[in-house]
């Protein structure tokens, strides 16, 4: 099932859909595949403001250089456990009126997007422009 995320925050609307795709099943993956999705789930995580991020209890993430040598079952085993933890944060977000557009929830803490840097910078270089003109 595919959600609607209605934050009043479109960045993290993206991200909630993005989790919602990592938090599919990841039998079968190979070990490079599997650590590309943790890093996947790393990075947004870290994107999340926290009156989202809260509702996440991630069980582990920092594997350092274990998941190697992990066996096919381990792996799998984990990341169920991960997909697990990724889809019950979602279920939470879902159901948390607050968080809906209109909800009153404050994501002024979420860092800054690569789009909204470049549109801040472009405006900078704007104002620059028809300054020096």
């Amino acid at each position: 099932m595919i959600r609607f995320w209605d934050t009043a925050d479109p960045p993290t609307n993206a991200n909630l859909g993005l989790l919602e795709g990592l938090g599919a099943d990841w039998r079968g993956l190979t070990t490079e595949q599997a650590l590309q999705k943790y890093e996947q789930v790393i990075g947004v995580r870290r994107t999340l403001p926290a009156v989202v991020a809260r509702h996440f209890n991630f069980p582990f993430l920092e594997i350092g250089g274990e998941a190697p040598s992990w066996m096919p079952q381990r792996r799998e085993e984990r990341s169920k456990q991960l997909c697990d933890a990724i889809n019950e944060g979602l279920d939470h977000v879902a159901t948390e009126r607050a968080l809906q557009t209109g909800g009153g929830a404050d994501f002024s803490d979420r860092p800054q997007t690569k789009g909204e840097a470049i549109m801040k910078a472009l405006e900078v270089l704007q104002k620059a422009w028809t300054r020096g003109s």
